[in-house]
């Protein structure tokens, strides 16, 4: 399975991407299926050879096989990052963020291309996400005093054409 795959399939988790569908644990199997569906030939893969590989003996092979390396544990998914068990397996969010913090220099562009916002992994990023926001707000704030510094001018420049108007007529008469 490729990478754009998969985090194509999880972004559909729960909704959060709408053009694709949605599937959840105990989905039924067809929507499970169609988001698959769209999510392989949004990222270019060929569908037969995936629906094969789900069908097929390849797959039962390929489940097999995780199974017989996978170690004793509480439940599933069963994930590992850096050769530790992940906690948070409930959470899409949480696994792809897991695995993109262990790759140094943040992932691979699949990384920032999940269509779902990862939150900040690290103290720093938490801060400089806060510092950002803080900006934003700034920025808004300044664009909204701006706009209504041009409103009061247009409306001065608007009362002093008024009276300009008014004297012009009064002089005419």
């Amino acid at each position: 399975m490729s990478a754009p795959f998969a985090a194509c399939y999880f972004a559909a988790l729960d909704g959060k991407t709408p053009s694709l569908g949605a599937w959840k644990a105990g989905s039924p199997p067809e929507d499970i299926l169609a988001v698959g569906k769209k999510c392989a030939a949004t990222v270019g893969l060929k569908w037969r050879k995936v629906e094969s590989c789900i069908n097929g003996t390849r797959g039962d092979e390929l489940v097999g096989a995780a199974a017989a390396r996978t170690p004793t544990h509480a439940g599933v998914p069963y994930v590992l990052v850096d050769g530790k068990e992940l906690k948070e397996t409930d959470d899409a969010a949480a696994i792809v963020r897991a695995v993109c913090a262990a790759v140094p220099g943040g992932g691979p562009a699949v990384c920032n291309a999940v269509p779902f916002k990862l939150p900040p992994r690290t103290e720093e990023e938490r801060q400089r996400a806060e510092q950002e926001r803080e900006r934003e707000e700034q920025r808004a704030e300044q664009e909204k005093q701006r706009a209504e510094q041009e409103r009061e001018q247009e409306k001065q420049r608007a009362e002093y054409e008024r009276e300009r108007q008014q004297q012009r007529a009064e002089q005419e008469k």
